[in-house]
């Protein structure tokens, strides 16, 4: 049987590093199309480390560095989505 998930709306940078200490996926909603992420938050280095699905690339960036993607940008649209496994 598949395992089901959640869905959680990401509200704030804050909620995400939350949720990318426990949580990898993540999609923004384009309407018709998303796009899917891995993210992970280092504590440490303070730093969100990305997999973007769509082309198998990579990123490392700084909380300042992550302000200036459209991943911040669908947060503050309500269109950036967690999906926790049940």
């Amino acid at each position: 049987m598949p395992r089901k998930s959640n869905t959680i709306q990401v509200k704030s940078v804050e909620q995400l590093k939350q949720l990318a200490g426990k949580t990898a996926e993540f999609f923004i909603n384009f309407g018709f199309v998303r796009s899917t992420k891995q993210i992970r938050w280092n504590p440490k280095d303070k730093k969100f480390r990305i997999h973007h699905e769509i082309d198998g690339s990579h990123e490392t960036l700084s909380e300042e560095e992550l302000a200036k993607t459209n991943i911040v940008e669908a947060i503050n649209k309500g269109a950036f989505f967690a999906i926790e496994p049940r």
